[in-house]
């Protein structure tokens, strides 16, 4: 075994595992037939054995589902003791989260801005140009100019208007 931390290698020593802090004691070797029977889910077990055999995860995971599915992943690597496949896991984790908060949701941010018909210039420059924002509409009465203008917002930012908004 490839680190003598883990579930399977204390199975094979037929001892429970030592902790994280200590070094393995030597194993003993095991009766020539003998049989485990691990009851855990064989939806996980796959990818828990793929990475002992190359100590590398293939899995291309995007998405909600993706990240339900790499929390439960998770639990299983510690619950073998896995600490490797834990530290990989928690850090795609980790990014599939941090790329969910900067994704633009469908949801925008609107402004009204009234300026003098003479500095429509100087608020497209600020707010489209510098700002990001989409320009949606005009209106001009005398030389008063109403201005529309949408940018869409993250992920992260609705959930932060999200909370301001339940204190």
């Amino acid at each position: 075994m490839r680190d003598e931390r883990t579930y399977f290698a204390a199975m094979l020593r037929m001892q429970p595992p030592p902790p994280r802090h200590e070094p393995p004691p030597p194993p003993p070797v095991p009766p020539p037939a003998a049989e485990f029977f691990v009851d855990r889910d064989p939806t996980h077990f796959r990818h828990i054995l793929n990475y002992l055999r190359g100590n590398r995860m293939n899995l291309e995971c995007r998405g909600a589902e993706s990240l339900a599915f790499l929390d439960e992943l998770l639990l299983e690597a510690q619950y073998f003791n896995i600490n490797g496949l834990c530290e990989e896991l928690a850090r795609r984790i980790a990014e599939i989260t941090r790329r969910q908060k900067e994704e633009a949701s469908e949801d925008k941010d609107f402004r009204l801005i009234k300026c003098d018909v003479c500095d429509v210039q100087d608020v497209f420059h600020e707010w489209v140009i510098e700002k990001n924002y989409e320009f949606e509409s005009m209106q001009v009465c005398d030389d008063l100019c109403l201005v529309v203008l949408a940018r869409r917002v993250s992920r992260g930012e609705l959930a932060l208007v999200e909370r301001l908004m339940k204190t």
